[in-house]
């Protein structure tokens, strides 16, 4: 329905009981914050505030509005205070986002825990306290407190943060924010511990350097090193617990890489992502190897979940003597539980390393092609590694999967050249794996192999070691 422009005397008379106001129109333009308000409890999705206020604005979201509403609220503040608060009730939690457009606005304050709410405009400062809140891309506020609330996506520039409530805070990164996919942009956000919880990556390439430390000495079991030793300078080290990388947009577009070559010498050089916190998320997003491969991501730390993301060979540097290798994600001993789901694996692999206790999940997973290793043989495979030659015979390590496609990769041939092979599921010395729906990549042939104490049960059928 088309704007509706009433004044103010129209506007009262069509909110009383006279018959002549059948529906209440679906966008209008009030002259006083009285009307504007009236207009709130009537159930007007679209109000305009014709002129900005003498004096500071308080609004209150009632509960009138249908499930389902988008409600836009267009405010020139004129450098008033604007407050926007829930009623009484407890208000409703809206489906679709509420918009707040504002000019010019003095400090703003949203006191709105059940609502979804996007601030279109640039006030002095804000607090918020919000279900969501979305600060788009080419805004900025000066100062931002979150002081309670679910969720803050920031693709706009907010100077200064400060996150007394408890809220995640996501930064937006990327061709869709005000801050560009440059070099190292992820590792610059992960290090802000007592603000983002996470980045939001939208399409562009986050090229990283190896010149990350660690803020704080999170050492893994059996490491001695110090992780702040200059030496020791990472790619991308990920250390606050509940962290999270979103890919939002086409995955394929948002790759994270480094286009540094640097030998593997110590586990600083092996990883490109290394996890010593708790249950951090990584979804919707494309990771490259290093071109010197290793490990794409080790965790030395439990909960970590992957979840619709592309794992390939680094194709953003020269080729070199393992080009075409997409690298593991490597679970490592002080993992205890992980989930890897809806990934593609190019030539790349999940590892379990030296694990004696855990239960894992890998489902929906697809791993297609190969890596032509000289000294390996072909792999895309799920495998354990006891690299550290540790007695596994009380091992509890269990894997379920179920859903995982294997496709473009050859049968496995032990005997074949060179002599020792990887097979696509890979069950070396311990561990139990539990994998139903698997498909395969033909009808017949050997795609498993199984040593020492460990365990398949391939759907449906158990092996164990010769």
């Amino acid at each position: 329905m088309a704007a509706v422009l009433l004044s103010a005397v129209s506007l009262w008379s069509c909110f009383d009981d006279n018959d002549d106001c059948a529906t209440v129109p679906q966008a209008i333009t009030v002259a006083t914050a009285a009307d504007f308000q009236s207009a709130l409890d009537q159930g007007v999705p679209n109000i305009t505030l014709s002129e900005a206020p003498t004096s500071p604005l308080v609004l209150v979201i009632p509960k009138t509005f249908a499930t389902g509403t988008n409600l836009v609220m267009t405010v020139p503040a004129g450098g008033q205070t604007v407050t926007v608060n829930q009623d009484a009730s407890g208000g409703m939690l809206f489906p679709e986002l509420t918009t707040l457009n504002l000019t010019n606005a003095g400090a703003t304050t949203f006191n709105l825990p059940n609502q979804n709410m996007v601030l279109n405009g640039e006030p002095a400062s804000l607090t918020s306290n919000t279900a969501t809140l979305i600060i788009p891309k080419g805004k900025t506020i000066p100062s931002v407190t979150l002081s309670g609330g679910g969720v803050t996506k920031i693709y706009g520039t907010a100077t200064a943060i400060s996150n007394t409530g408890g809220t995640k805070a996501l930064i937006a990164l990327g061709s869709s924010s005000d801050r560009p996919a440059a070099t190292d942009i992820i590792k610059t956000y992960a290090a802000l511990t007592n603000v983002a919880n996470g980045v939001i990556l939208t399409p562009g390439n986050y090229d990283n350097a190896r010149n990350g430390v660690f803020t704080q000495s999170v050492l893994p079991t059996g490491y001695t090193v110090d992780f702040n030793d200059p030496v020791f300078a990472w790619y991308l080290p990920i250390e606050k617990a509940g962290f999270e990388i979103i890919g939002e947009g086409d995955r394929d577009q948002i790759v994270v890489y480094s286009s540094e070559v640097v030998p593997n010498s110590d586990i600083s050089t092996q990883n490109l992502i290394t996890v010593v916190a708790a249950n951090v998320k990584i979804s919707g997003v494309t990771l490259m190897s290093k071109e010197v491969s290793n490990k794409i991501i080790e965790t030395f730390a439990s909960g970590l979940t992957l979840d619709n993301c592309v794992f390939v060979p680094n194709t953003k540097v020269a080729a070199g003597s393992q080009s075409g290798n997409g690298g593991d994600v490597t679970f490592s001993p002080d993992a205890t539980g992980g989930t890897v789901s809806n990934c593609l694996f190019k030539a790349a692999n999940i590892k379990f390393n030296s694990l004696m206790s855990g239960t894992f999940t890998v489902n929906k997973n697809t791993f297609d092609g190969v890596y032509d290793s000289p000294t390996y043989g072909p792999y895309s495979s799920i495998a354990t590694r006891n690299y550290n030659s540790v007695d596994v015979s009380g091992s509890t390590l269990t894997v379920n999967g179920d859903g995982n496609v294997f496709k473009n990769i050859a049968a496995y041939n032990p005997s074949g050249t060179p002599p020792v092979g990887y097979a696509m599921i890979d069950v070396q010395q311990y561990g139990k794996f539990v994998l139903t729906n698997t498909g395969l990549p033909a009808p017949t042939g050997t795609f498993y192999n199984v040593t020492g104490e460990g365990e398949l049960i391939l759907n449906g059928d158990t092996h164990t070691a010769p």
